[in-house]
Formats: structure tokens, C-alpha cells, sequence
């Protein structure tokens, strides 16, 4: 890395509040217009419904002991396979290296546990985030599409994503 003050990132295990705090930027970023982050009751909801799974897990990012960002995995042993379900590098900490250190960590936890496929989404209006996992060795598997309907009237919405929506 070309910042020497940076050394070696870690995962870990994220607290709640902490992970519920960060994640709220990330929404904000990432989905503006949804009704999720419009709404502080639907916000409340959404966070709660993202770790109601057993398998999922939030991870705080760290480096020298400041945080960098989050990650959450879902974790699935028994078919050793896991999906990188979001993840996010705090803005001021982007270009520095950080992301590739988060990757690198994620990687090292996924092996302790014998895990041979991991799986993830970029949303099309990211391409930068597409660069960043291919620069990490991910490959597009497979695309998946998506069409918003009003079963109201039978017609589609013109986009997939809530930002498209506006």
C-alpha cells in the first residue's frame, strides 16, 4: 500500500449499534429514495430483518484500531458457500487500500472455515464496485434481472433499482 501508516486490516465481530451506525450511511449512498431509509420505522425493521437469519453476521473492519467499514456474511457451512451480502468502506478511508485489506480478512475467516464458493451482488449503477471485485478476483456468474410491476394496472416501472425511482 502507498500509505505506510496503515498496516494489516482485522475483522471482527461488530457490535449492533456500532454496525447499525455505519450502516446508515451505506443505505443513504446506495438506495436514497427507497422507502426504507425514508422512513425511520421501516429503517428500524429493515436493520432488525438483516440479521434475523442465523447464518448472517456483521463484521466491523479495522485498521490500527479505527474503523474502515463493515462487512455482513451469511455463512453456510454445510455447503461450504458464503455470500458477501453488504459491504461498505467508510468515504474517508476509500483509495487508501482498505477495501482490498477488508477482502483479504474476509478471505482469511472464510477459509478457517473450510468455505469454497463465495457469492455477491453489485448493483448496475456501481461500476465502480464492479471494478473493485473484479480487481479482487470475482467474475460475473450469472445476471439476474429485475422488473418492478404495479399489479394495480399490469404495467412495469421503467428501472430495477430504488434510485432509479426518484
Amino acid at each position: 500500500m502507498e500509505n505506510k501508516k496503515y498496516v494489516k486490516g482485522a475483522l471482527e465481530v461488530a457490535d449492533t449499534q456500532v454496525l447499525k451506525q455505519m450502516m446508515e450511511p451505506y443505505w443513504l449512498e446506495i438506495m436514497p429514495h427507497s422507502d426504507v431509509i425514508q422512513d425511520h420505522a421501516k429503517r428500524e425493521k429493515y436493520f432488525t430483518d438483516r440479521f434475523e437469519p442465523k447464518t448472517r453476521k456483521g463484521y466491523l473492519g479495522t485498521v490500527e484500531d479505527k474503523p474502515m467499514g463493515f462487512v455482513v456474511l451469511s455463512i453456510y457451512l454445510e455447503k461450504q458457500f458464503a455470500t458477501i451480502d453488504d459491504f461498505y468502506v467508510l468515504p474517508e478511508m476509500r483509495g487508501k487500500g482498505c477495501g482490498t485489506l477488508m477482502v483479504q480478512a474476509i478471505n482469511e475467516l472464510l477459509d478457517q472455515q473450510n468455505i469454497e464458493r463465495i457469492d455477491l451482488t453489485v448493483r448496475r449503477d456501481t461500476p465502480q464496485a464492479l471494478a473493485f471485485w473484479e480487481a479482487q478476483g470475482f467474475r460475473i456468474a450469472h445476471y439476474q434481472l429485475r422488473q418492478y410491476r404495479d399489479p394495480g394496472n399490469g404495467k412495469s416501472f421503467i428501472g430495477a433499482l430504488s434510485s432509479d425511482f426518484v
